[in-house]
């Protein structure tokens, strides 16, 4: 099997592509203001795209601290 049809989803995979993001969606909709991720990662090959795009918001958020605005990561009431 060539490599590039390792990272394709089965059939299988395809179907439970809905439904698990569903269930991420309504994992984090149910998370109290303020602790909600500002994304969520649906890996449906499992190649460890979810791995690397984890590392690249970690990355992000260290940047975003060392240019002084930290107060993007977080979510803020207006009054």
């Amino acid at each position: 099997m060539p490599a590039a049809d390792l990272s394709i989803p089965t059939n299988r995979q395809r179907q439970s592509i809905p439904q698990r993001g569903r269930i991420m969606s309504k994992q984090v909709v149910d998370m109290p203001f303020g602790t909600r991720p500002l994304r969520i990662h649906i890996d449906p090959s499992e190649d460890g795209a979810e791995i690397v795009n984890g590392v690249a918001d970690r990355v992000r958020a260290e940047l975003f601290r060392r240019i002084g605005v930290e107060d993007l990561l977080r979510p803020h009431i207006l009054s």
